[in-house]
């Protein structure tokens, strides 16, 4: 799971693996796989209902 994946760093995360099962968590829908406002814990916990267990987590969203 990349967050920030739409945009910038995590857009270029999201590529580099993009053989690999990624997925790219964002607030822009249509730029990432699942919408999520990860300062939201609630969405947060909704979001890894959805998605599941990982093996990576790259935290990489930020405020702008």
């Amino acid at each position: 799971m990349v967050t920030g994946g739409g945009k910038g760093i995590g857009a270029a995360v999201c590529a580099r693996f993009g053989g690999e099962h990624v997925v790219s968590v964002g607030r822009t829908r249509g730029e990432v796989d699942e919408v999520c406002d990860v300062t939201d814990e609630e969405a947060v916990a909704e979001l890894f209902e959805v998605v599941g267990a990982l093996d990576v987590l790259v935290n990489n969203a930020g405020v702008a």
